[in-house]
């Protein structure tokens, strides 16, 4: 299967619990107030199998897992599914971004519930009006307090 993503940064301190690379999914659709990724929309996709994305993110020492944000990665959910399987193969921690709650992130990628391995997912809006400047999770700063990151545990 073909993944779609914007762009792989490298070497990404404070996204996530461990070094890693921040890969933008395709688009979002959320529309929050004050997002600051609305440059990323503008970016011409590329296209890949998640095998090759994640050997890109291991070609780097420094990088020890995925970071899979930037965009909504919910809105593409069987690639999502892919790319974070490819990361579990290979051992890879991940943290998944969604601007949705916990709950309805579930709902739109309900596969995720039967993965094993150390997936993080961090859930919950930018909200201009619930910017909370010293909360941190996991060693993940969060902008707003309606923001929250759990370990996901399988279920199934």
């Amino acid at each position: 299967m073909a993944i779609r993503y914007k762009r792989i940064e490298n070497e990404r301190m404070a996204d996530a619990p461990f070094v890693g690379a921040l890969i933008c999914a395709h688009s979002c659709s959320i529309g929050c107030k004050g997002c600051f990724n609305q440059d990323l929309k503008k970016m011409p996709s590329k296209v890949d199998s998640a095998s090759n994305i994640v050997a890109l993110v291991l070609e780097n020492p420094f990088n020890k897992g995925l970071i899979l944000g930037g965009l909504e990665w919910s809105e593409q959910p069987e690639e999502l599914i892919e790319l974070v399987e490819a990361a579990i193969e290979k051992k890879l921690p991940v943290i998944i971004f969604t601007g949705h709650t916990l709950d309805a992130f579930y709902k739109k990628v309900p596969e995720i519930k039967r993965l094993h391995g150390e997936i993080y997912i961090k859930y919950g809006g930018y909200n201009e009006a619930l910017v909370e400047p010293s909360r941190i999770v996991y060693g993940v700063k969060l902008a707003t307090s309606n923001q929250g990151i759990v370990l996901h545990r399988p279920t199934g």
